[in-house]
């Protein structure tokens, strides 16, 4: 539970259209005017976040309580992946394991989500429900992922996240 109210956010912050949140009163060293929640704080660093009233706010978590007038009960999630995009229209409350699987992964040199190079071919694949499907060995890096696009929007629907969104 956040100890935080809203209404004292909404009288220091103001919510933008591009999910930046912006100070409309000069608090402690912070001058009206400046941006607001700005810092990479969080796991890994990598939210945007900072403090108000003494307690360390992340700024996704606000525009939530600003937008829906409420704080968010459980996960939310970044629509696109991108932590640092906090407009209101790419914010959705999610279970953990959507929002794992909402996750981009940069460490494989394949740039396609599911799919990795195993002895000689790419192997698509995906997990969903604790439940791993091998969707089996391309010679081409983008066939694996569109593989792997069907099995995902056949998995997940709409909150399918895909390699190739504009195929669906």
């Amino acid at each position: 539970m956040n100890t935080v109210s809203i209404e004292s956010l909404r009288k220091h912050v103001e919510l933008r259209e591009d999910g930046t949140l912006w100070w409309k009163i000069a608090r402690q060293k912070r001058p009206k005017g400046g941006r607001a929640f700005a810092t990479k704080k969080g796991p890994g660093n990598k939210y945007l976040g900072g403090m108000f009233d003494g307690v360390m706010l992340l700024a996704h978590r606000v525009v939530w309580a600003l937008t829906h007038d409420e704080w968010p009960t459980g996960w939310l999630d970044h629509i696109d992946g991108d932590t640092t995009n906090n407009r209101p229209d790419n914010l959705r409350l999610a279970s953990p394991m959507l929002s794992n699987h909402n996750r981009r992964f940069q460490s494989t040199p394949v740039k396609y989500l599911g799919v990795v190079f195993f002895r000689g071919a790419y192997v698509a694949q995906i997990q969903h429900n604790k439940q791993h499907y091998y969707l089996g060995r391309f010679q081409c890096a983008e066939e694996a992922a569109r593989a792997r696009d069907a099995k995902a929007k056949e998995l997940y629907g709409e909150d399918a996240n895909l390699n190739f969104p504009e195929n669906f």
